[in-house]
């Protein structure tokens, strides 16, 4: 009951992001639901012990690692680059088991869903923070308008 009653916090966190943020909180939002839904397929389908290493997992942090990189290039906010960070933290989680460490189960479980918590409420916070600003009437663009190779690729275009 406890795991339904968190899952269902996160979505409607999440689509909370989704719904009232800017474009970059909007695919901050998108990464993280995927990421949390590909961990409740994953662990639908998969069964393990909690201790063992987890290429799924890992591939899914990666994932959301390098498309919160992404925004934190391009975007003129603050956050991306500190969920960028946790992502990263919670790949360094999943060497633990790789090399077989000695790791308490709660203790792996901690360091591997602490950083997508902290994540998920930082792009609250952010979401908060922009509509907080957007009432007041401060705007800033939510893109950088980068010139050079890196143009090719921005939102911008």
């Amino acid at each position: 009951m406890i795991d339904l009653v968190a899952i269902l916090t996160v979505f409607l966190l999440l689509l909370f992001v989704i719904r009232f943020g800017d474009e970059p909180e909007q695919y901050g939002g998108q990464i993280m639901l995927f990421t949390v839904c590909f961990g409740i397929l994953r662990a639908a389908i998969v069964v393990g012990r909690v201790g063992d290493f987890d290429a799924l997992g890992l591939l899914a942090d990666g994932l959301a690692f390098l498309g919160f990189l992404w925004i934190a290039l391009f975007a003129w906010r603050f956050w991306p680059l500190w969920i960028a960070a946790l992502q990263l933290l919670a790949i360094g989680a999943h060497f633990g088991p790789a090399l077989e460490l000695p790791i308490a189960p709660l203790a792996y479980a901690i360091m591997r869903s602490a950083p997508t918590t902290l994540a998920i409420l930082t792009l609250v916070g952010a979401t908060w923070l922009h509509r907080c600003k957007a009432r007041s009437g401060a705007s800033m663009p939510p893109w950088r308008n980068w010139s050079g190779p890196l143009s090719r690729i921005s939102p911008t275009n």
